[in-house]
Order: C-alpha cells, then sequence, then structure tokens
C-alpha cells in the first residue's frame, strides 16, 4: 500500500506479502508517513531538490543592507 502527503509530496509504503490485511498495511504506512513528514518539519530531512541558488560574485563583500547592494549593482551597469 501506499500513501502520498499531498501538501509535502513525501510518500510511504508498506507491504506484507498475501496475509496482510489492508488495515494493518495502511496503518503502518500512515506510521511511516507521519514521522517523515514530522521529520521533514522539523529540518531532520533535506529537501529533495533545491530550488533556487546564488552565488554573489567574487571579489565584491557582502553589503549589511541589501538596499546597498542593489544601489552597488544599479550603479556598474550604468558605468558599462
Amino acid at each position: 500500500m501506499r500513501i502520498t502527503h499531498k501538501p509535502t509530496g513525501v510518500i510511504a509504503e508498506a507491504s506484507g506479502g498475501w496475509k496482510a490485511s489492508l488495515h494493518k498495511l495502511k496503518d503502518q504506512a500512515m506510521e511511516v508517513l507521519r514521522a517523515r513528514v514530522r521529520a521533514r518539519q522539523m529540518g531532520l530531512e533535506k529537501p529533495t531538490e533545491i530550488t533556487h541558488d546564488y552565488e554573489f560574485p567574487e571579489g565584491k563583500p557582502w553589503p549589511n543592507d541589501i538596499a546597498e547592494y542593489r544601489r552597488i549593482l544599479a550603479s556598474e551597469g550604468e558605468q558599462k
């Protein structure tokens, strides 16, 4: 039996052969699913994919103020 947690996409499976009842399989899968979702909420499980990544240009210090950093980038763009 396979159960998917729709908001997170986490999947849990349980199998027990031909003798296992569907109720027991569902209970096992739900237990695994709860543990995986809880681990993800607590930050123990890493996300499956990185949605974005940005590296700042080399040789430029990281400013404390993002607005100042944007002004610097804009002024450099105008100079080129």
